[in-house]
């Protein structure tokens, strides 16, 4: 549960590790490091088994050979559930069960307190009817969780306030959001927008041609680029914002969610925001209807998301190279997260 300027967990995620490390602060229960350096560990026990029989049980192994260890002194941010800490702290939970609600409860909070404000990314001008899905996520998340110890600090950390629910705050573009918020982005696929918009599943060619190009791109982006910056450069740079790269770190823009606004899914959140979202069955019905459930807007789902040619669907992409682009993209980090839960 570390600081916003936290830059050890931010390289955490990078997933840039070397040597093996570890933490006085912590003992044993964090260690990191590259596969070559565990294989070198392995290696080690097994060419000498006997240098361990004379060490005491209750011996740390990076005492038992320092040689092997990178050790650093503190990580802060770091809550240790042990068996001693929670009959200190939480007694009352002993043998109730409730204890990975009291974890996931203070990941939330500690979320919340990260992210005073929870935005939504919805650059059209349909009203909240694209909005109603990322909607519906942030208000979930915005708001406080239910904890079966209401109050609590999560061990080591005496000090810390009563959760405060986020504030829940539309956006039209990436430009506006505040350093520390948290925002969900919902990409619709260019053919839904139209299709929509006009009430029609057949659109020709000409009408077609008379929108502007990559038009979600160029919105939700607009004050992030230069003005005369191309729609491919537009996606480069949200494609570089959703998988966290360079360039995002380098506008200062904060974390966020990315999906497609046809096919919502809630199943690889926690990935993304560090703790279970409660009651996740009702949040599933909540965005089953978040863009209505009359039979156009289902064959529109449908025709955006089938794998067979759709004359119209596919001229609309050719005309939004870029923002389709960005919906089959959004769509595969989806799909590796959810394969990879």
């Amino acid at each position: 549960m570390p600081a916003n300027d936290d830059v050890k967990f931010e390289n955490f995620l990078q997933c840039s590790y070397s040597a093996l490390t570890v933490y006085k602060s912590s003992g044993e229960d964090i260690c990191h490091g590259e596969k070559a350096a565990y294989e070198n560990l392995i290696q080690t026990l097994v060419d000498s088994p006997s240098s361990f029989k004379t060490k005491s049980q209750t011996s740390l192994l990076y005492e038992i050979i320092p040689s092997v260890f990178k050790v650093e002194d503190v990580l802060h941010g770091v809550a240790i559930y042990s068996e001693a800490e929670v009959a200190e702290h939480f007694p009352t939970l002993k043998n109730s069960g409730l204890l990975p609600s009291l974890i996931n409860a203070h990941l939330h909070e500690h979320f919340l307190k990260l992210h005073p404000i929870v935005a939504v990314i919805d650059p059209t001008d349909s009203s909240d009817f694209f909005g109603n899905n990322p909607k519906a996520l942030a208000a979930r998340v915005a708001q406080c969780p239910t904890s079966p110890f209401p109050g609590s600090c999560p061990p080591g950390m005496s000090r810390c306030k009563s959760c405060k629910s986020a504030s829940l705050v539309r956006y039209h573009s990436l430009s506006s959001l505040p350093r520390y918020s948290f925002f969900f982005a919902s990409v619709p696929h260019p053919y839904t927008v139209l299709s929509l918009s006009h009430s029609k599943s057949n659109l020709d060619s000409h009408l077609i041609r008379e929108t502007r190009r990559d038009d979600w791109v160029v919105r939700v982006t607009d004050l992030v680029l230069e003005s005369h910056s191309g729609s491919y450069q537009r996606t480069q740079f949200i494609k570089n914002v959703a998988g966290r790269g360079p360039a995002s770190v380098k506008a200062g823009l904060p974390d966020g969610v990315w999906q497609i606004w046809e096919e919502p899914d809630v199943s690889y959140l926690h990935w993304a925001l560090g703790f279970e979202i409660e009651d996740i069955s009702l949040l599933v019905n909540d965005l089953s209807k978040g863009g209505g459930n009359n039979e156009f807007i289902s064959e529109t789902r449908k025709r955006v998301l089938s794998s067979t040619p759709e004359r119209t669907r596919d001229a609309v992409e050719l005309w939004n190279l870029a923002w389709a682009e960005l919906w089959y993209f959004v769509r595969a980090i989806k799909n590796v997260y959810v394969e990879g839960d």
